[in-house]
């Protein structure tokens, strides 16, 4: 397919649509939801996901989503980032827990404050069980 015009930049030849488990990506937790969706075009990837977690595992490392369905391009952050605690459920994240940014690091999503390395949660933050909605888009090699 060509978009805009027949030359060999303007031909979409890449396009992907597809399903993923997304997880916790470290600790050991009990799920009752886990279900992503997502969209390659090119080397974008768009994922949504949403898990509901029955029990959560005690894990003072940093807070990351994982079982991403590409690999990133290196650890850039994530283009756009959207997280919010599942409709209809108890939610995953208190009050305190607000992020507003990600950052790819192989194929776990690393949720961050205000974009900052140094100013990220862990999975201790989290209530004990509860569900959390999420989409963002990221690049792939």
């Amino acid at each position: 397919v060509y978009l805009g015009g027949t030359g060999a930049a303007n031909k979409l030849d890449d396009y992907e649509e597809g399903t993923w488990t997304p997880t916790l990506a470290l600790g050991s937790h009990s799920y009752g939801t886990q279900e992503g969706k997502y969209t390659k075009i090119g080397n974008q990837i768009t994922v949504w996901g949403r898990m509901v977690l029955n029990s959560r595992g005690s894990n003072a490392s940093e807070l990351g989503i994982g079982g991403l369905p590409f690999t990133s391009a290196g650890s850039p952050y994530a283009s756009t980032f959207g997280m919010s605690n599942t409709y209809g459920t108890a939610g995953l994240l208190p009050q305190a827990v607000a992020p507003t940014g990600g950052s790819m690091e192989g194929s776990i999503a690393y949720l961050r404050n205000q974009f900052s390395t140094n100013n990220s949660y862990t999975y201790n933050q989290l209530n004990s069980s509860g569900g959390l909605t999420f989409a963002f888009t990221y690049m792939t090699t």
